[in-house]
């Protein structure tokens, strides 16, 4: 179970469907993707049989930040999961299904260096910015000084609706821009609208990078 931001309305962008479907077709088990913005998917036949032979559901957040969405949504939506395996399990005394929670994609150190290699092989010695949507408390501030500090280049907090007003504010303009997302979103696409795209290379949603996507394919098929 693949958990993603999603957009309005529960479009998963297509990216992340492409992802679910090589992903299954490499482990040979079924992949639901789950999207923040949509009702949850219920699983058929066929994932619930794989499920009882394998003992366990691995629900993995392709998430980037400790927003709300992974210090709440996330356990809401792992809590839902498991009553629902009990519900399904009960009745027909069926083999018992775990469901095992993995860390949010950002926290992964291998995910951290990736983003630092990449970055620094798109960059040279140019000037590079990546940005996020704003995050509140002191565990998500803790975060970003930990993630600017592994990949070597400052985060700029930006809003998805107007990112160019936060770029203004900066003392040093950046060449380049790298909006954190792994799919084409709000922020991404409000990069490349206005007259501060003329100024700066604005680098792809993540998983429009081959290196991104092999990484996560590779990761995600070694999962027990």
């Amino acid at each position: 179970m693949l958990v993603v931001h999603g957009r309005q309305g529960g479009v998963i962008p297509e990216v992340l469907q492409q992802l679910a479907a090589e992903l299954e077709r490499r482990r040979s088990a079924p992949v639901l993707v789950q999207a923040l913005t949509a009702t949850p998917p219920q699983g058929d036949g066929r994932f619930w049989l794989a499920a009882r032979r394998a003992g366990t559901i691995s629900l993995v957040p392709l998430l980037l930040l400790p927003g709300d969405h992974v210090r709440s949504d996330v356990p809401a939506i792992a809590r839902q999961w498991r009553k629902q395996t009990s519900a399904a399990q009960s009745p027909m005394r069926l083999p018992e299904v775990m469901v095992r929670r993995l860390p949010f994609l950002g926290a992964w150190p291998s995910w951290q260096h990736l983003l630092a290699n990449l970055w620094a092989e798109r960059a040279g010695a140019q000037p590079l910015a990546w940005l996020h949507h704003p995050l509140q408390g002191a565990l998500s501030a803790r975060y970003l000084q930990h993630l600017a500090a592994v990949v070597g280049y400052p985060g700029v907090a930006a809003a998805y609706s107007d990112p160019h007003t936060a770029l203004a504010a900066q003392p040093q303009p950046p060449a380049l821009l790298a909006p954190l997302t792994l799919a084409p979103n709000r922020l991404s696409e409000s990069l490349n609208m206005g007259a501060r795209a003329a100024s700066a290379e604005v680098l792809p949603p993540l998983l429009d990078l081959p290196p991104v996507r092999d990484f996560l394919l590779t990761q995600l098929e070694a999962l027990p």
